[in-house]
C-alpha cells in the first residue's frame, strides 16, 4: 500500500501466536510491515470464534454464524469447540484508514483466509477501485449446497472491473463472461483465483498467460 510517498506492507495476522513470528520476519528481512492484530471481515468491532487446526497453532478457522453476512465464508458452522478463542474483526477499509492510508494506492492483495474471503472482499469496497491486482484463495469446499465459489468470485471482480482467472498448473483459465466454463463447479477444491484491473499492463500480460476455449479434456488437464 503507497501512502505519504512511502510503499508498506499491511499484514492483517489476529492468531497470537503467528504474530511474534511475523514481526520477526519482518525486521530480519528489513521489510516496513503494519501489522493489524485483527482478523480482516466484513464488519468491524465484532468478536468471532477462532479455533487452531488439529496438528499445528498457525492456521485457523471462522465460523458461520458469527461472521454475519457471509453466505460461503466459512469452512464450519455451528457452536465453536473446546479451545477455541475469541479475536477482533475488522476490514480492510477500516484498517487502512486508521493508518493513514485510506488514499493511498494497493498494488497487489493476497487473501487466504481459509473460508473467509467473500467477507473479507465485502470489507475492501473503498480499497478495491484502488487495488491492481489480488491473488484470492477461493475455497470450494466451503461451498453449501449449490454455491459456487468461483463463479461467484469471477461475478464479482468482473462488475468492479477486473479480470480474474483461476490459476491452472502451467496456465491462467479466464474466468469472466462467456470464459466460464461448467466445468469449474464440478471441481470443488482448494484454488487461487487472480484478478488484475482492467487497462493495467498488468491485465495484458494475464492475458498473454491466458489459454481459453479448451476441450473439457484439456481443460482438466489445465485444472
Amino acid at each position: 500500500c503507497s501512502g505519504g510517498g512511502a510503499a508498506t506492507i499491511i499484514a492483517f495476522e489476529c492468531n497470537p501466536a503467528n504474530l511474534p513470528l511475523l514481526k520477526a520476519a519482518a525486521d530480519r528481512e528489513g521489510l516496513k510491515v503494519a501489522i493489524v492484530d485483527r482478523a480482516a471481515s466484513d464488519v468491524a468491532g465484532a468478536e468471532v470464534a477462532f479455533v487452531q487446526p488439529s496438528g499445528t497453532d498457525q492456521a485457523g478457522a471462522y465460523f458461520e454464524d458469527a461472521t454475519p453476512g457471509n453466505p460461503f465464508g466459512a469452512i464450519a458452522a455451528g457452536p465453536p469447540p473446546d479451545g477455541a478463542t475469541t479475536v477482533a474483526t475488522t476490514t480492510v477499509d477500516e484498517a487502512l484508514r486508521e493508518r493513514g492510508f485510506a488514499d493511498g494506492d494497493v498494488g497487489f492483495a493476497k487473501i487466504d483466509v481459509e473460508g473467509h474471503e467473500a467477507a473479507v472482499l465485502r470489507g475492501m469496497a473503498a480499497t478495491l477501485p484502488r487495488t491492481r491486482a489480488l491473488l484470492v484463495e477461493c475455497s470450494d469446499l466451503a461451498a453449501e449446497g449449490d454455491g459456487a465459489p468461483v463463479k461467484a468470485l469471477a461475478e464479482f471482480f468482473d462488475a468492479r472491473g477486473f479480470d480474474a482467472y483461476r490459476v491452472g498448473a502451467d496456465c491462467l483459465l479466464p474466468l469472466w463472461g462467456d470464459h466460464y466454463h461448467p466445468i469449474y463447479d464440478e471441481w470443488r477444491y482448494w484454488s487461487n483465483v487472480v484478478a488484475v484491473r482492467r487497462g493495467d499492463a498488468l491485465a495484458d500480460a494475464c492475458a498473454r498467460m491466458g489459454v481459453d476455449g479448451l476441450d473439457d479434456v484439456s481443460l482438466e488437464e489445465a485444472l
